[in-house]
């Protein structure tokens, strides 16, 4: 975490053109801990990095590790699980007992003629 982060905490702060007196305030921790977090001397606790990560408007994997989330990815996770959600609604409407019960019913036949096969041979 310390190399990723330091590098990307500190780009994304001269990125807001902000120094890191402003950022401690807005963020309510000291000077010293954020500069601390920035040289890779400490690292922050869950909750300062949720903090982070809300002031500079990006995800806890962009914060800590560089990487930056796809947009179009989150639009097609979006569009499956609707989607998803669509067919398990109208799979709830199929009567699954009657399709199961017909299943078992042809699987009796089924094995019934087996049988029969077998016999005649």
């Amino acid at each position: 975490m310390k190399n990723n982060f330091t590098l990307v905490l500190k780009e994304l702060r001269e990125k807001k053109g902000i120094n890191q007196t402003e950022l401690s305030q807005h963020l309510d921790i000291s000077r010293a801990t954020l500069s601390n977090y920035e040289s890779g001397r400490s690292e922050p606790v869950l909750c300062n990095l949720i903090k982070l990560a809300n002031f500079f408007e990006c995800s806890l994997d962009e914060l800590v590790f560089g990487i930056k989330q796809n947009p179009s990815l989150d639009l097609e996770y979006n569009k499956y699980s609707h989607e998803l959600g669509t067919v398990l609604k109208k799979l709830d409407k199929i009567p699954l007992e009657s399709i199961i019960s017909s299943l078992q019913s042809i699987k009796k036949d089924f094995d019934e003629i087996q049988e029969s096969k077998n016999e005649q041979i």
